[in-house]
């Protein structure tokens, strides 16, 4: 659906793990915290933390909306 989506977020940081990709990816798609959990069989509190720690990795500001960020790439 989207072709050129990995390589936009792996030029603001090309040290993304595949894990970092994936949930970008599950962003990108709309989903939302429980349902990524749910898929994964993990809490919502693990989806939300590592959600935070992306947002640290693609050098976006505390007020900054991670889901838009990645909406609009």
């Amino acid at each position: 659906l989207y072709p050129d989506f990995f390589q936009k977020l792996l030029k603001i940081n090309n040290e993304l793990t595949d894990l970092d990709l994936k949930h970008a990816s599950y962003i990108k798609l709309n989903l939302s915290t429980n349902e990524v959990a749910t898929m994964l069989n993990i809490n919502n509190q693990s989806v939300a933390t590592f959600r935070y720690r992306l947002k640290q990795k693609l050098f976006l500001d505390k007020e900054a909306n991670l889901r838009s960020f990645i909406m609009n790439l």
